[in-house]
């Protein structure tokens, strides 16, 4: 414990002491934290770390591994970026592909929608409606409920707009 590093250098017959600088502290903490599993911790040394020297390449990788498993990807793919770290900006890039589809599936649901009632429309309408079918219990399954209603309200609007459904507005009148 006491911080200090000596060296001897036996040529010049002396004794070389280092003391860890303040710089060096920070890096140390930060990756202490990093191996105990405190990933969140580590957080702000590393932010320490870059404050001193921006162009610190393990500090960037350091706060990249530590936004990664705090789940913010988009801010781990930067942080890999800058310190110049591939394999783990290709990893964060795939979960943050992950994220961005998960909160975009109603909407990848509807674009398939009506892209299977524009294909299957000259198939019929019971081609068409089963494929629409399929998408709404897809939809229902990987989305929840929310999103499969979201795709099943559309759905009959969506295939007026096509010219395979009659006016939706008029079947509650219709029905009545």
């Amino acid at each position: 414990g006491s911080g200090l590093i000596m060296v001897l250098d036996k040529d010049k017959a002396n004794i070389t002491t280092f003391r860890l600088t303040e710089f060096g502290q920070r890096v140390h903490d930060a990756v202490l934290l990093y191996n105990m599993g405190k990933y969140t911790d580590a957080i702000t040394p590393w932010s320490d770390v870059l404050q001193r020297d921006n162009n610190y390449e393990f500090a960037h990788v350091g706060m990249g591994k530590a936004s990664h498993y705090a789940g913010e990807y988009k801010a781990a793919m930067d942080y890999f970026k800058a310190g110049q770290d591939h394999k783990d900006y290709s990893g964060s890039l795939s979960e943050y592909r992950v994220e961005v589809i998960r909160g975009n599936f109603t909407w990848i649901m509807l674009a398939l929608l009506v892209t299977l009632q524009a294909l299957t429309k000259p198939a019929g309408q019971f081609v068409t409606g089963s494929c629409v079918n399929a998408v709404l219990v897809l939809a229902a399954l990987l989305v929840g409920l929310s999103g499969g209603l979201t795709v099943a309200l559309l759905s009959p609007l969506l295939a007026f707009f096509l010219g395979i459904a009659p006016n939706p507005f008029a079947v509650p009148a219709i029905m009545v």
